[in-house]
């Protein structure tokens, strides 16, 4: 994290866009080997500069927004919250990051804006709709605000399954930042493991029809589809911290 605010501080302002995202995406898939996890993917992810698009993924923890950018970097949309994370929202500031207020106000109009900008500019925009985090059994109810942008400009959206699930199908719930549980105490229980695994399912992009609250609806319910499917864990040939490549698997 100390090389990653370096780096923001040091020379990233002065890069390029794209090679803004690539150092996103490398330096997102170094954390999650330093934390001990394995990133397996599933499906057949966007490439980075497949912009205008709309991933909308479920929220377990704050590692979710490294996972997804070890695999495609994105702009993400993240609650207000986040910015004062130790650390954490500092990198997300820097990266990019559209932080949304829970509460109704007149600046979330503006960043409605910011984020309809990302998307004109060709950019991946990443959301977190559940407006919250879970342990990872069930998707909870979208809002449905940010799907109009995708309307709006025509953008496709890809629904994107983030789970941390255990050796025998379990869910790893160690790995889950919600309720009173401090950043602090959430990064203990992570690096405290041997290793861990999370796995991201990039399904089907889907076309931008009809109205927010149904297309929200839409990718809600094969977010929830898939959910309901195992997820098997491949095993890794070595014990230890492996290194967080991605595991390719085009039929998911």
């Amino acid at each position: 994290m100390l090389g990653g605010v370096l780096q923001m501080a040091l020379w990233f302002p002065w890069l390029s866009r794209q090679r803004q995202l690539a150092r996103i995406g490398a330096w997102s898939a170094q954390l999650l080997n330093i934390c001990g996890v394995r990133l397996q993917v599933n499906g057949v992810p966007p490439a980075p500069e497949a912009g205008p698009l709309m991933l909308a993924a479920n929220h377990i923890s704050w590692l979710d927004v490294f996972a997804v950018n070890a695999v495609v970097p994105a702009r993400f949309v993240a609650k207000a919250e986040v910015a004062h994370w130790p650390v954490a929202g500092y990198l997300a500031r820097k990266a990019g990051t559209v932080f949304v207020s829970r509460e109704r106000s007149g600046g979330t109009r503006a960043k409605v804006a910011q984020t309809a900008q990302a998307l004109c500019d060709g950019e991946v925009v990443a959301i977190f709709p559940e407006g919250t985090t879970t342990v990872g059994d069930v998707v909870l109810p979208f809002k449905s605000s940010f799907f109009q942008i995708a309307l709006d400009h025509q953008a496709k959206v890809m629904p994107v399954l983030c789970c941390y699930p255990l050796a025998d199908g379990g869910l790893n719930e160690q790995m889950a930042y919600c309720g009173d549980t401090s950043f602090v105490q959430s990064l203990r229980a992570i690096v405290a493991q041997p290793q861990s695994v999370v796995v991201l399912d990039f399904l089907p992009p889907l076309a931008a029809e009809g109205s927010r609250r149904e297309l929200a609806a839409e990718v809600r319910a094969q977010l929830a589809a898939k959910l309901a499917e195992s997820v098997p864990v491949r095993p890794v040939a070595e014990p230890g911290r492996a290194q967080a490549a991605a595991e390719w698997s085009a039929d998911g």
